[in-house]
């Protein structure tokens, strides 16, 4: 089985092998796992590492010293390769003093700081070991500093721009391009950070580890296909099976498609855990089926997405047709022409520009705008999510949840968002004043990614409200639609709206 490099390697191994970086930011999805490739691999049946050991072992294979670096353990070694001796001075003489204890500490500025100076002289210091011809040889160091966000964040306050600019100094440094050691960052969210590491501009060269995409699931479950860990194994040899499962994961991480392979593959054996799949000991059977596999992924699903999203995104059981929905003719038969363009644009890309980006439903509560996102994306076949309360009481954080939801809606498309009450949950320029212009960020965070026309046809945008008058007008220009959604108008639709009701109360 061939397991291709991560475009993340890919772009780190580009920039560092050509000398352009020497200081590296990785964010994202920094807490997953990914296979090594097949001809690096240790075993013809592949591996999965996780982040961090992908980094310590393969990635900085070549480096003889790697100091690990965290506020809460101090300075650890993860590796150290035959004792290399710098030109200059002992390595006793800097590692008797940085190597500290694992504990969890107070935030200390002068003891970070001086940590950090530590670590910097390992970084500024050529390295040479003696050769198998006795001959003195340059070897390689690397700073490995975890959770950078708790070091620095933006806003900084006065000591945090004093580490800031220590390690903003790094990715600057001349020496240490030349001596080829290597400063790498981890954090899950660039946008914590001060601007200055989240662009390439002063030396830090940012690389976002995204979600696995379609593909890299269906690598993992290939994968699992080929191991001894039955019913699933079995199951995943059937080519439709593993296309349905590879669609019902989107969004998933590889940790949390491992977590429902283990579940599936103890369930046959272990009672606790069949119950969860709804078979006991009164069923008629105590062996799972390929449906019930299913059926268990769409429950888990809801879970997985709110502990990614943080609860901001919510999945939505698309339950619902239009022809079950009564009244709103003209709506639905404009919805109607959106699901087939949708259904159309996977094979005909032309199809794509019929997609809107956006479509506003204005109308009076309880007249219908929920049920018709639900039926847009069960006769679409794709997801419904529905957008949380985005805002915190915390500085800052409400425009990086934003960032947090935007960057998990380009991994789940193509999906449907429905943002209910939108002139709340959104706000717009003219509230920024009131809130540290806390409304107007978000409000241009999600005005960028509605206009950009790369998202056309994977994230399409149903928003409603019954207050269209507090909307921004550069938001509502966003949308390519703007339907009025109302109550009925007369004793026809006023029927069909309750022959409506009736058949979803008669189908539940």
């Amino acid at each position: 089985m061939n397991f291709p490099f991560p475009d993340w390697y890919e772009r780190f191994a580009a920039q560092y092998k050509a000398g352009n970086f020497c200081q590296f930011l990785f964010d994202g999805n920094i807490n997953d796992k990914f296979f090594w490739p097949s001809k690096w691999d240790d075993s013809s049946k592949g591996s999965l590492y996780t982040f961090r050991r992908f980094l310590f072992k393969r990635l900085l294979s070549a480096v003889s010293l790697i100091l690990y670096y965290s506020v809460t353990t101090g300075i650890k070694v993860i590796k150290s390769q035959d004792a290399p001796v710098p030109e200059s001075r002992d390595i006793k003489e800097i590692g008797d003093n940085i190597n500290l204890p694992s504990r969890a500490r107070s935030y200390n500025t002068d003891r970070i700081l001086a940590e950090l100076q530590a670590l910097e002289e390992h970084l500024l210091t050529k390295w040479t070991q003696k050769g198998e011809e006795g001959q003195n040889k340059q070897v390689y160091v690397a700073i490995v500093i975890d959770y950078f966000d708790r070091l620095v964040r933006e806003p900084e306050s006065i000591y945090e721009r004093h580490i800031a600019e220590l390690i903003e100094k790094w990715g600057k440094s001349e020496i240490l391009r030349n001596l080829k050691n290597i400063s790498i960052l981890l954090t899950e969210n660039r946008d914590f950070l001060p601007s200055s590491f989240r662009t390439d501009a002063n030396g830090t060269y940012p690389i976002r580890v995204d979600y696995p995409d379609a593909e890299y699931r269906r690598l993992y479950f290939d994968w699992v296909s080929s191991q001894k860990l039955k019913p699933i194994s079995d199951f995943l040899k059937d080519d439709k099976f593993i296309q349905q499962v590879v669609n019902l994961t989107k969004g998933f991480r590889i940790i949390d498609c491992e977590k429902i392979v283990s579940i599936c593959s103890k369930a046959n054996e272990k009672p606790e855990i069949r119950k969860q799949f709804f078979l006991n000991a009164e069923s008629d059977r105590n062996q799972i089926r390929q449906d019930d596999v299913l059926e268990f992924i769409k429950r888990e699903k809801k879970g997985v997405i709110e502990s990614i999203s943080r609860g901001m995104l919510i999945p939505v059981e698309a339950n619902i047709t239009f022809e079950e929905i009564g009244g709103l003719d003209g709506v639905k038969e404009y919805f109607r022409k959106v699901a087939d363009a949708i259904a159309k644009s996977v094979d005909n890309p032309v199809y794509t520009e019929v997609i809107p980006k956006g479509v506003l439903l204005a109308g009076p509560p309880g007249t219908g705008k929920t049920l018709i996102a639900k039926a847009l994306a069960k006769e679409s076949g794709i997801s419904l999510v529905r957008m949380g309360d985005i805002r915190s009481m915390w500085v800052g954080e409400s425009e990086k949840n934003m960032s947090l939801v935007l960057n998990l809606l380009r991994v789940m498309s193509p999906v449907i968002v429905f943002i209910d009450e939108i002139d709340q949950a959104i706000g717009g320029r003219a509230q920024s004043s009131g809130d540290s212009g806390v409304s107007g960020r978000i409000f241009g965070k999600i005005l960028e990614f509605m206009g950009d026309n790369e998202n056309r046809g994977k994230v399409i945008w149903i928003a409603a409200t019954n207050r269209a008058d507090l909307l921004d007008d550069a938001m509502i220009r966003r949308f390519d639609r703007i339907i009025p959604v109302l109550l009925p108008g007369s004793e026809q639709e006023w029927r069909s709206v309750i022959r409506g009701i009736f058949t979803q109360i008669l189908k539940n």
